[in-house]
């Protein structure tokens, strides 16, 4: 079961102005800012309520956040739910969901665990 949305991700050129861009529109300011050399990534959480906003750079052009930017261009890049139980919740929403999406990204986190979807056509 879905509880709650844990954060939308997205993918953007250049982090600096991108937080200047939503912190504007959002009114809030980036939680943190910092390097996920593991992801090769940079990265910065904005609070919104009870969801985060995750603004993610490639920090290498050969991961798959630089080629989503590449192929797709900047935008959402996945969405997070935590959720109860995430084997049994990605079987049951790969059964719901149309063909042409294609759902496959398991994250954890340390106060839950958490299933990502990325649905592309």
């Amino acid at each position: 079961m879905i509880k709650r949305v844990n954060h939308v991700a997205i993918a953007v050129k250049n982090l600096d102005e991108a937080l200047k861009t939503f912190e504007n529109l959002l009114g809030h300011k980036a939680a943190q800012v910092k390097e996920v050399p593991d992801q090769k990534i940079r990265a910065a959480m904005i609070h919104v309520g009870d969801v985060e906003i995750e603004l993610i750079q490639p920090t290498d052009p050969g991961t798959g956040v630089a080629k989503f930017l590449e192929g797709k261009g900047e935008g959402v890049h996945h969405i997070c739910f935590e959720v109860d139980d995430v084997d049994k919740e990605l079987q049951a929403m790969a059964a719901r969901a149309p063909p042409s999406w294609s759902i496959f990204s398991i994250y954890f986190s340390a106060s839950a665990c958490t299933t990502s979807v990325r649905c592309s056509t």
